[in-house]
Order: C-alpha cells, then sequence, then structure tokens
C-alpha cells in the first residue's frame, strides 16, 4: 500500500479496540492484526506498550482540544454557555 501511514493505522485501531473491549482486552498483537501487520509492526513505531498508549492519549488529547477550541469560537461572547458545553463535550468524549 503505498503512502501508509502506519503509524496512524495503529494508533486510530488501538482506540477502536480500547473503546469496544476496554483497557482489559487491548492487546498490540490484536491491532496488528486488525491492521494486517506483523506482531512486532506496533513496536518498530512505539517502544512498548506504554509508548503506544500514550501515543493513543495524545491523539485523544488533540481531538478533544479542537472541539473545545471550535467551541470557544462559537459561543466567544459567552464565557458561561461556553463552559457548560465544554463540560458536556469533554464528558461526551471520555465516556
Amino acid at each position: 500500500m503505498s503512502g501508509r501511514d502506519l503509524e496512524t493505522e495503529l494508533i486510530d485501531e488501538g482506540i477502536r479496540q480500547i473503546l469496544d473491549k476496554g483497557m482489559e482486552g487491548f492487546s498490540a498483537r490484536a491491532v496488528a492484526e486488525a491492521c494486517h501487520v506483523s506482531c512486532a509492526a506496533p513496536f518498530k513505531h512505539f517502544k512498548g506498550r506504554r509508548e503506544f498508549l500514550l501515543a493513543v492519549s495524545k491523539r485523544l488529547d488533540q481531538e478533544l482540544l479542537g472541539i473545545m477550541e471550535d467551541i470557544r469560537r462559537q459561543y466567544k461572547d459567552s464565557h458561561k454557555e461556553a463552559h457548560m458545553a465544554m463540560s458536556e463535550a469533554y464528558i461526551i468524549h471520555h465516556c
């Protein structure tokens, strides 16, 4: 596959698996299998499970920050409404 961004694919699949199976059911081997790569492939991009999960966390934080920025722009004149909308988005994003 030309132009494949395997690191991004691995993170995306990691997020899907954590959402579906929880942390207890998370497996780097299953992530690799779903991405059709060897079980060693995730560790060519990440120095172990901890670094992989930190990359997943960073991605989710970036997505949440983008949502918060959109809400801030939408409610620029109403700090109270912006705060409420951000709180709701945080809860939805983390559950």
